[in-house]
């Protein structure tokens, strides 16, 4: 994306294509759609008070 947009810049242009921006917002849901299949929120125990630890890589893809 950055190269693109650097691309794009250095030609003139004030901002992308609407068919090159929708590839990249729909190519970006489907890599964090992976990453939550690969990264599942943690089971919660019986009788658990309070939050669920997370993985630093589930806390990364919830920021995201």
């Amino acid at each position: 994306m950055r190269g693109t947009v650097e691309q794009a810049r250095a030609n003139g242009r004030r901002s992308l294509p609407m068919a090159v921006r929708a590839a990249f917002v729909t190519r970006y849901r489907t890599l964090l759609a992976a990453g939550h299949t690969a990264n599942p929120p943690p089971e919660r125990r019986p009788r658990q008070h309070g939050r669920e630890k997370q993985s630093p890589a589930r806390n990364l893809l919830e920021r995201l």
